[in-house]
C-alpha cells in the first residue's frame, strides 16, 4: 500500500513539473535542483553525398542540481 502511494506521489510530481515546463517556466525542487525547458534551434548539416539534412527545432529538458547552481 505504501508503495502504491509513493508511485502516485511520484506521478503527480512528474505531471506538475511537466506542466511548469510546458508553460515555459522552470520547476525548482528545493534541496535537489531545477528543471528547465530549453529550445534548440534547427540545424542544417551537409552529408558526404552533398544532401542537406535539416533537423527541426525542438525543446529539451535540462536538470541543474542545487550543487551545480551554487558553484561560482
Amino acid at each position: 500500500m505504501a508503495q502504491d502511494r509513493g508511485r502516485e506521489l511520484l506521478e503527480l510530481m512528474v505531471e506538475a513539473i511537466g506542466a511548469e515546463l510546458r508553460r515555459g517556466e522552470s520547476a525548482e525542487i528545493p534541496g535537489l535542483g531545477t528543471f528547465e525547458a530549453r529550445r534548440q534551434p534547427s540545424r542544417h548539416e551537409v552529408l558526404e553525398n552533398g544532401d542537406i539534412l535539416v533537423t527541426p527545432p525542438r525543446s529539451t529538458v535540462v536538470f541543474l542540481s542545487s550543487k551545480a547552481k551554487a558553484s561560482p
